[in-house]
């Protein structure tokens, strides 16, 4: 029976495993293709990038978790790499840290 296909995440831990990895950033999807395009196994979508680049506000913690997660969905329904994501602030206490995480 064969092995059902890795998930973003399983890839980028065989990525990984290998050796550093390249991971260029990537404000939106269009960019993010021509990365892929280039050749390089991952993208990285900066939370500066994207609160400056696309929301124009200064990285301070102005966006909300759902932003963040409607501009990934459309970065990864564009491009086939996995993506690390900067979700530094973790958007709030313990619980939401576990659900930005998940």
């Amino acid at each position: 029976m064969a092995e059902p296909p890795l998930t973003p995440g399983g890839v980028l831990r065989e990525i990984v495993a290998a050796g550093a990895v390249q991971a260029p950033g990537a404000p939106n999807a269009l960019i993010g293709r021509l990365i892929e395009e280039m050749g390089f196994a991952a993208i990285y979508l900066s939370g500066a990038a994207f609160s400056a680049g696309t929301l124009a506000l200064p990285d301070v913690g102005l966006f909300t978790l759902t932003e963040l997660a409607q501009h990934l969905s459309y970065l990864t329904t564009r491009v086939s790499v996995p993506v690390i994501v900067d979700a530094d602030t973790g958007f709030g206490e313990t619980a939401n840290v576990e659900r930005t995480v998940v």
